[in-house]
């Protein structure tokens, strides 16, 4: 128990294909994939060095601030945690987590040096959690410096409800004596009648490829427990809502101590600004992959809507 409760722990987390993080959730959204060039503000004077976990560091901060300073007058987001966290491919993964012995996940970054051909890389793990842990909003963010420019890149990552199947578990807890008694029986009577017919239908289905009744079809990359049984998406109206509130919150947040942080350093956030523009547009206005305004002022930023419709089909 003590080894699975290290593995559950570590501060590794695994990326089954470039958009998903496994256990973050099925429902993954567009990313904001930001190139912010490193020209200096003041023509006669040179940008300060940073690394990327200073940055990073720094955007943590203010996202642990969010909604808890002394003059706020709102509450702050609901279950709300960050921390640094190494993502890798999950192959390397798997290797790494079989190993005799583990070591700890080196959380120190990149500082300036580029991350090109490197499989393992810092991110910091905004995360927010509420319905009683059956929606978890979690914002992916990372930061490379390479060629004079710093690539700021978020990937938002939601958690969704459980099936409702699954939902009903708990009921033999408020059942007591005789009641839990004929409970259990009704139960045991409907799964052995259910049970051989579920079974041939199911072996049925994935022998020709299709989906089952309740349109989950079976999982081809490692998925987490979790997700295997949750829903594709939050279809629960305010459900829906907060989830993408909490995207937008933190997200603003993000990209304000971002552009707080350049500054700082002399940089020339111009660019920066319009960019950023063009992602709080897709999000509000657009609402998927596709809009119009893919380029802004010949800046590289791509994938910024922040709406998954566009790609239900890769959830």
């Amino acid at each position: 128990m003590v080894h699975i409760g290290d593995g559950q722990t570590r501060q590794e987390l695994p990326y089954d294909h470039p958009e998903r993080f496994v256990g973050a959730g099925r429902d993954v959204w567009g990313v904001a994939d930001i190139g912010i060039p490193l020209k200096p503000k003041d023509p006669e004077q040179s940008v300060r060095q940073f690394g990327e976990a200073e940055l990073l560091r720094r955007v943590g901060d203010a996202l642990g601030e969010l909604g808890r300073g002394a003059r706020e007058i709102t509450d702050p987001l609901p279950g709300f945690s960050v921390t640094d966290v190494i993502g890798l491919p999950s192959e390397l993964w798997l290797r790494r987590t079989r190993a005799v012995k583990l070591e700890l996940p080196d959380l120190r970054g990149r500082g300036r040096r580029s991350p090109s051909g490197v499989p393992d890389r810092l991110y910091l793990r905004a995360q927010c959690v509420s319905w009683d842990g059956h929606v978890v909003v979690t914002v992916f963010v990372h930061a490379a410096l390479e060629a004079g420019e710093l690539r700021l890149t978020l990937r938002p990552h939601v958690m969704t409800p459980l099936y409702n199947e699954l939902k009903v578990t708990d009921a033999p807890v408020a059942k007591r004596g005789m009641r839990l008694l004929g409970w259990a029986v009704v139960q045991a009577l409907l799964d052995a009648v259910e049970a051989p017919l579920t079974l041939w239908r199911l072996v049925t289905r994935l022998g020709l490829g299709e989906p089952t009744d309740d349109g989950r079809a079976e999982e081809k990359d490692p998925v987490s427990l979790r997700d295997r049984y949750s829903t594709e998406e939050v279809i629960d109206m305010h459900q829906s809502d907060d989830a993408k509130r909490h995207v937008v919150l933190m997200q603003a947040c993000i990209f304000r101590t971002v552009s707080e942080f350049l500054e700082e350093m002399g940089v020339d956030t111009a660019p920066y600004e319009r960019q950023v523009a063009a992602v709080i547009t897709n999000i509000q206005v657009y609402g998927d992959n596709n809009a119009p305004i893919q380029n802004v002022a010949g800046s590289g930023i791509t994938h910024v809507g922040q709406d998954n419709k566009a790609q239900a089909g890769g959830s």
